[in-house]
């Protein structure tokens, strides 16, 4: 008998969040880009919006709880980051 163990979505969404966020600070501080904006702004509110929404379903199933509380901690840098992009922009 195999055990199937299924990853959370909030997981893997917050995984790829953390990435972007890492590519956008990547993008503005090493090569002035404009599209680390377009990061900050447009790609990553939504999906951190979406990942929430993902983590509070998956608080709720037993066998992923625990992926959803890594996803959360995961999630914590992001939102200080944005905080910080936020109150730092000039426009």
């Amino acid at each position: 008998m195999q055990t199937c163990i299924k990853t959370a979505g909030s997981l893997i969404l917050s995984c790829l969040a953390l990435t972007i966020c890492l590519a956008a600070l990547l993008l503005g501080f090493v090569f002035k880009a404009a599209s680390s904006f377009v990061l900050f702004t447009v790609i990553l509110p939504p999906l951190l919006l979406i990942t929430s929404a993902y983590a509070v379903v998956d608080l709720f199933t037993p066998e992923r709880r625990k992926q959803a509380f890594a996803a959360l901690i995961l999630i914590l840098p992001i939102f200080a980051l944005l905080i910080w992009f936020y109150r730092n922009l000039d426009l």
